[in-house]
């Protein structure tokens, strides 16, 4: 099962538009095989992009923290591309704030990613 963790101030979808914030979301889905997909999206008032983790895009990491870490890294890559053509040319700063903190060490700690086996000290 897909799991979104979604920017918490984004307005809801359809008012989105109106409301001139933008949205960012990272999905992470187990594949079949045990690897980690992942996928991300980005929407604002001048445009965005996204895609689902699917097996077809060959975006694999080997755990879940792993597959945010990446998903966070392509959404910052795109983002400041994006933010070259644009007339302001810079991209949201909360949304970059909000995903480097998704991006930050031992962010798994979070999500269970690096749990001690019973009896570890």
């Amino acid at each position: 099962m897909m799991e979104t963790i979604a920017y918490p101030y984004a307005p809801e979808p359809r008012r989105a538009y109106f409301a001139r914030l933008p949205a960012a979301a990272v999905n992470v889905e187990q594949a079949p095989d045990g690897r980690w997909m992942w996928g991300c999206s980005y929407d604002d008032r001048e445009g965005g992009f996204g895609f689902s983790p699917f097996e077809k895009w060959g975006r694999f990491a080997p755990s879940r923290a792993e597959a945010i870490a990446a998903a966070v890294d392509e959404l910052l890559s795109r983002i400041s591309r994006l933010a070259r053509f644009r007339e302001s040319g810079l991209a949201d700063r909360h949304v970059v704030g909000w995903l480097e903190s998704l991006r930050a060490p031992r962010q798994g700690d979070l999500f269970g990613a690096f749990q001690q086996p019973a009896g570890a000290a």
